[in-house]
């Protein structure tokens, strides 16, 4: 009865109406009554995340979800970082996770963005999540940010160049840029 249960709301997540549907279930019913909803997404968060409709569920999972009952979403989201930061579903999670989640949270995933910054910074859908970790970093945070793209390169150069030429990198320097401006950084 659980699985079949499990398994009516992964099609209802998947499906463009059904979602609609989970997603005020989450947001409307207390969480002493979903249980066996919110159960039904172990082991196919990182799935759902880079899914059309299944990023928004998840999404409300992590707003309305408390600890430690979200714990499992986060620890399976945090397993797919990569993947989820350049997804075109998935960095909507991610940067979810910068601008509502926990400190260490966010914490893991700048560090992931920082590992790879410059391709991050260049990328599409991850340069929004690099914009996120500039917002919502703290100081120290964005310090080693900034550090990390004007450190200079085995040539010399430093990343600034590159990412002010490149069509989404730019946004990325224009951010910062705006931060500073106002003393965020």
């Amino acid at each position: 009865m659980v699985k079949e249960l499990e398994k009516d709301v992964l099609k209802c997540v998947r499906d463009c109406n059904g979602n609609h549907v989970i997603q005020k279930v989450i947001d409307r019913v207390s969480i002493e009554y979903i249980h066996n909803i919110i159960e039904a997404f172990r082991g196919q968060v990182g799935s759902l995340a880079t899914h059309t409709y299944g990023c928004r569920v998840i999404q409300r999972l992590l707003e309305k979800v408390p600890e430690p009952q979200r714990r499992f979403i986060l620890v399976e989201l945090h397993a797919e970082g990569p993947k989820l930061i350049s997804d075109q579903y998935g960095n909507y999670v991610t940067q979810h996770v910068i601008s509502h989640g926990l400190p260490e949270d966010r914490a893991k995933v700048i560090e992931l963005v920082r590992a790879q910054l410059l391709v991050f910074s260049k990328h599409k859908f991850a340069s929004n999540v690099v914009e996120k970790c500039l917002l919502f970093g703290t100081d120290e945070q964005r310090r080693k940010i900034m550090l990390t793209i004007t450190a200079k390169n085995e040539c010399g150069e430093d990343s600034l160049q590159t990412l002010i030429k490149d069509s989404f990198g730019n946004y990325v320097i224009r951010k910062f840029y705006i931060l500073y401006s106002m003393k965020l950084c």
